[in-house]
Parts: C-alpha cells; structure tokens; sequence
C-alpha cells in the first residue's frame, strides 16, 4: 500500500479506529502489535524487527604524530594550570601559544591575535590566564616589550617534550 493512500486512510478514519489500523498494518508486517500508554499523554509504542546482521563497532587505532603527543602534553599542562572555567578550544589555542613563544624565545600581543586569528581583547584575555598560572612574564619597554616564558612555563614545555 503507498504512502499517500495510507495517510488517506488514517485521516478518513473516525477518531478511535487509528488504533486499530495501527494494529493491523504492524501485524500484517509481521511485527508485534503496538503498546499504548496513558498518562498525561497519550503514547503508542512501537517495537522493532530484532536485527538480523550483528552490530561490529570497528577498532580503529590511531596513532598521534610526535607533534601532535607534543601539543597533548602542553595541552595537559595548560589544562591542569587554567582549570575548569576554560573550555577546550581557548585552552588548545592557549598551548599553541605557549608552544610558539617557546619557539620564538618570545612573543607580542600583535604577534598572538595575527598567528591565532583573534581579536585584540582575546589576545589580552589568552596573556592574562597565562600571566595568572604564571607560565608566561612581560620582558621590556611598554611599547617595545615582548612575552616570555617563566620557569614554570619552560619547565612545562620541557616536560610536554619540546625542551632541546
């Protein structure tokens, strides 16, 4: 029976003969006859056909690439000095950072929002937590001054792997 001519049938059909449509169609599909429930609603359910082919959820092993076990472990690191309050992806990028100022020696302001894509404010918002677990200090001039690592955030990122 399509569809179409299906819907038809159930909405010609007085009120109350659903249920028994319902329960003609699931037994000539060879299914068992739906349950109904009445609470504050009213709630039909209906049970499936068991699956014939079993269910094998494949084991597929990955294996992380040395940088990205390295970009882990500094994750680690900023995750168990940021905490809680910080979701996922600021403290990834908070890593990237840590990781580039360690690469770099030391980094700007400018240099964070142009290498991570962010505004002004959230650049000053990633130095701040940075500053406040110490893991990064303000070296310099106001102006001309540049971000380093501290020896927490060195001995972090030595410990993450990325110490030569």
């Amino acid at each position: 029976m399509g569809s179409e001519k299906r819907l038809n049938m159930m909405l010609s059909q007085p009120e109350g003969q659903f249920i028994e449509f319902m329960k003609e169609m699931m037994l000539s599909s060879g299914l068992p006859e739906p349950q109904y429930e009445f609470t504050s609603f009213f709630t039909v359910i209906f049970v499936r056909r068991p699956q014939v082919t079993p269910q094998v959820t494949p084991q597929v092993v990955t294996e992380l690439t040395d940088s990205e076990m390295l970009l882990k472990r500094a994750y680690d690191g900023v995750n168990e000095g940021v905490g809680d309050g910080v979701n996922e992806g600021v403290k990834l990028r908070l890593s990237k950072e840590l990781i580039e100022i360690h690469a770099r020696k030391s980094i700007t302001r400018r240099d964070i929002e142009k290498l991570f894509n962010v505004s002004t404010a959230t650049a000053e918002r990633d130095i701040a937590m940075l500053k406040d677990v110490n893991l990064i200090r303000f070296e310099g001039a106001p102006k001309t001054g540049k971000y380093v690592l501290t020896e927490k955030g060195k001995k972090m990122i030595e410990e993450a792997g990325y110490g030569f």
